[in-house]
């Protein structure tokens, strides 16, 4: 019996011991795995709450319709159209349009073309007061210009970057102007003026010339597509979604004029352009509403379109909004179709990372930094883009224990064990 008591208190002792060693082992494994968790802890992102504008966008294809007159020489079949004003230019009846001239040579056309383009721009510039042009805007202008032109090369639209060229080159004589290196634009006038009569004198001589039959805007044969009969601006008035579909799907008409084009003219300074798009997006438009329309291929000019009315497919989910302008835009290109941007709502906000955005209490919002210490700011989201938020600040709420987010706090956009009134000391 006594052999079995020291036994069992033996036992009994190596029992606690190894309990107490595992309970102590198991204390030390949770202490250094928490200041290890603790000291890998993931850095805080910090972003300051600044306001932004964001604009939601409709990507579409646009078709643009327009009241339009094809021109065509009296007698002369064939031979080289030099037009005697640039694209878009108003004239009145019976104003000098174009000459015809019996040689052709498509490097001199092209050059007579751009060299009326530059003429045109010198002589809008040579109106200006040069001493209320600012030199700053003109420099941007000139970047961009640049800008636009390697995006052209880049993209591999090597034509559309030629054409770009004219507005850069304009821009640098402006900008020659206001540092002094020329003190006018008369010289370069007439230095462009002498190059086009040599370029026409390789044309031999004229044949005929045009003059207009009644007044209007007009262009040369290259903007003519034989879309004029089918784009017809009156056309849009009845026109139903299945016969929108039905016009876009044709092709161009051939003429059988057995006379020269000498180009055309527009005879409404009105002009429409219709966008097919999902109704779903078409309901976020308001007729009577003017709405900003960029045309990435038209060096990302932004006009303001007044939306004439919406036309519904039926049945279906489809839909055609038509806006129209009201103005002829300098330098705009018209080609028949082309893509579009329509910004159907413009948001003013802070831009918060998907990745900030909480709830607390049942409240959306987000952790900022306040000196050191965590703090929750409410938000209230108005719009959504590619991983980010605009947000803005909602009416006051007296019940509530957090404030909105304000201009200027530092919102932590990452970060874990974030709670309200944790304090971060490094």
């Amino acid at each position: 019996m006594r052999f079995f008591e020291i036994f069992n208190k033996q036992y009994l002792k190596r029992t606690l011991v190894t309990l107490c060693s595992a309970a102590l082992a198991l204390g030390i494994i949770f202490y250094i795995s928490y200041h290890l968790t603790d000291s890998f802890d993931t850095p805080l992102g910090l972003q300051n709450a600044v306001y932004v504008d964001e604009s939601k966008i409709i990507h579409a294809d646009g078709y643009i319709f327009r009241s339009e007159k094809v021109l065509y020489a009296g007698t002369t079949a064939e031979g080289s159209v030099t037009p005697a004003v640039s694209d878009g230019q108003r004239l009145a009846r019976y104003d000098r349009a174009a000459d015809i001239y019996e040689g052709t040579s498509p490097d001199v056309l092209a050059r007579i073309a751009e060299i009326d383009s530059q003429l045109a721009l010198l002589e809008r510039s040579a109106a200006e007061d040069v001493s209320q042009v600012n030199t700053s805007g003109l420099d941007a202008a000139i970047f961009q210009n640049v800008q636009d032109i390697r995006a052209q090369v880049e993209n591999g639209s090597v034509g559309d970057a030629v054409t770009m060229r004219t507005n850069f080159l304009v821009n640098i004589k402006k900008r020659e102007i206001l540092g002094g290196s020329m003190t006018d634009y008369s010289t370069q006038i007439a230095l462009l003026r002498e190059e086009k009569n040599n370029m026409k004198s390789q044309l031999g001589s004229c044949l005929e010339t045009f003059y207009t039959p009644q007044s209007g805007y007009y262009f040369s044969p290259a903007a003519v597509d034989g879309y004029e009969d089918i784009f017809e601006a009156d056309a849009l008035a009845d026109m139903t979604y299945e016969e929108f579909m039905t016009l876009i799907a044709s092709e161009p008409e051939q003429s059988s004029r057995y006379t020269q084009c000498v180009g055309k003219l527009v005879t409404d300074f009105r002009w429409y352009l219709a966008c097919p798009m999902s109704k779903t997006e078409a309901a976020e438009l308001e007729d009577g509403y003017s709405y900003t329309v960029t045309f990435p291929y038209n060096g990302n000019k932004t006009l303001r379109l007044q939306l004439e009315t919406v036309i519904p497919e039926l049945p279906g989910s489809g839909a055609v909004a038509v806006f129209v302008c009201e103005n002829i835009p300098d330098g705009f290109d018209y080609t028949r179709m082309q893509p579009v941007q329509v910004a159907t709502a413009e948001y003013r906000g802070f831009s918060v990372p998907l990745s900030a955005v909480r709830m607390l209490d049942g409240y959306e919002g987000v952790y900022v930094l306040d000196e050191v210490t965590v703090v929750f700011r409410r938000i209230e989201i108005v719009y959504e883009g590619d991983g980010y938020y605009i947000c803005v600040e909602g009416e006051e709420d007296e019940d509530s224990p957090y404030g909105w987010l304000r201009m200027n706090d530092v919102i932590i956009t990452e970060g874990t064990g974030l709670e309200v009134g944790k304090v971060i000391d490094n």
